[in-house]
């Protein structure tokens, strides 16, 4: 693996991966997920943003890109652009408790496959369009595109639409998609963290030791 991107989106496969792992049936979308908060013994955990679809809390989309050049940059922007995904087909098909089901069709499960496809279908070195791609054509070759529109909203809700290019945000699907929107982005940094881990709407996963202490 080589290059900025490439490198960057290791660390959003691993992010995302620890995520669809843990997530519960319980979880709501717009739920706060924060990584690694116990190894650096802070509520704010390893990543500048908590994971959430809530776009007030975690504003990254792929024009950041263009600024933010440290590698683990891209891998939480990419990671936030899967979390939309894993999202959309949880809305779509719902989840599963047994998530190593691999011919089970809720949405977690969905997701799980087509992150895990989408790493044999791109090419080496991918940016986050080719791994954008990749994913879309792994939902064809194993579910016959049946989830393209949700998986094109996603990326598309974080700036990597049909015409992303260059670190310039689109927000636009196909056609037979519908029509995208530019999210509202209104802050740039996620919420302050308060002392200890008690909130019930905050999920802290330990995800091992890591230097992306910001």
């Amino acid at each position: 693996m080589s290059g900025h991107e490439t490198r960057g989106m290791s660390k959003g496969w691993s992010d995302i991966f620890a995520m669809i792992v843990t997530a519960k049936e319980s979880d709501k979308a717009d739920t706060p997920v924060i990584l690694g908060a116990y190894v650096i013994n802070k509520l704010k955990g390893i990543r500048s943003h908590p994971y959430t679809t809530d776009m007030k809390i975690n504003p990254l989309t792929y024009g950041d890109l263009k600024t933010r050049t440290e590698l683990h940059e891209a891998g939480k922007v990419w990671a936030a652009m899967l979390w939309e995904v894993y999202w959309n087909l949880v809305t779509k098909s719902g989840f599963s408790t047994n998530l190593y089901d691999a011919k089970g069709k809720a949405g977690n499960i969905v997701a799980m496959q087509n992150v895990m496809g989408g790493l044999m279908h791109q090419p080496c070195s991918p940016s986050l369009v080719n791994a954008r791609d990749a994913i879309i054509a792994s939902d064809a070759a194993y579910y016959n595109g049946a989830n393209k529109c949700e998986i094109w909203k996603g990326f598309a809700k974080r700036g990597l639409g049909v015409n992303a290019a260059d670190y310039t945000n689109d927000f636009s699907v196909p056609a037979e998609c519908g029509s995208g929107s530019p999210p509202p982005l209104t802050t740039t940094r996620g919420p302050k963290p308060t002392s200890g881990c008690t909130r019930m709407d905050i999920c802290c996963i330990y995800v091992g030791k890591s230097c992306d202490q910001d």
